[in-house]
């Protein structure tokens, strides 16, 4: 039987909408860096348009999802990840404007390695957006495998959880956990 990948391929969708929303802030910041020239103003409305339709997905789109239950075997909030995202911000604020074009290919190229390593890394999770509308990234092992489940309340390991999910964005619905029973007594 050959090794499964290094790498997650499942539900590139989910995953690239939640990078779309850790990262729409940044080339908000990088455009408003750059200043009110034409550049700029792409970045911001591309980071504008970019945050509308993370915000979308995440508040109406799942929402609307069927609910199913999730055991955890292991949960942990994700954010020891979020060093590394915040790493990611410090590019385009401490770094000057550019002068010419191999300034702006620069950029560009150092977005893109950054966007690809988080890609992989699933540091969509971490993610501004998220954090502002009171969500926290947890890194859980449940039926199926390992996953990132944001969620407004603490996932703790044991309990049985109702996740809404579309393509691969998985989200604990706001309300208690139905604790599962320990085994050998009955009800």
């Amino acid at each position: 039987m050959p090794a499964p990948p290094s790498f997650d391929k499942t539900a590139p969708l989910g995953r690239l909408t939640l990078l779309v929303g850790a990262y729409a802030p940044m080339l908000a910041v990088l455009g408003l860096r750059i200043g009110p020239d034409l550049l700029g103003i792409i970045l911001c409305a591309v980071a504008l348009a970019a945050t509308i339709w993370w915000l979308w997905f995440l508040l109406r789109v799942v929402k609307h999802r069927q609910a199913y239950n999730l055991t955890l075997k292991s949960a942990e909030p994700a954010d020891r990840d979020v060093t590394a995202y915040v790493a990611t911000y410090v590019l385009p604020v401490i770094v000057g404007k550019p002068e010419h074009i191999t300034g702006y290919l620069a950029y560009g190229l150092a977005g893109f390695l950054i966007l690809v390593v988080a890609y992989r890394a699933d540091l969509g999770a971490i993610n501004p957006l998220a954090y502002l509308c009171r969500y926290r990234a947890y890194r859980v092992s449940a039926e199926g495998g390992a996953r990132i489940v944001l969620s407004r309340s603490q996932l703790i390991e044991g309990n049985t959880w109702q996740v809404q999910e579309v393509a691969g964005m998985i989200v604990a619905k706001a309300d208690e956990p139905s604790y599962a029973q320990p085994e050998g007594i009955d009800t």
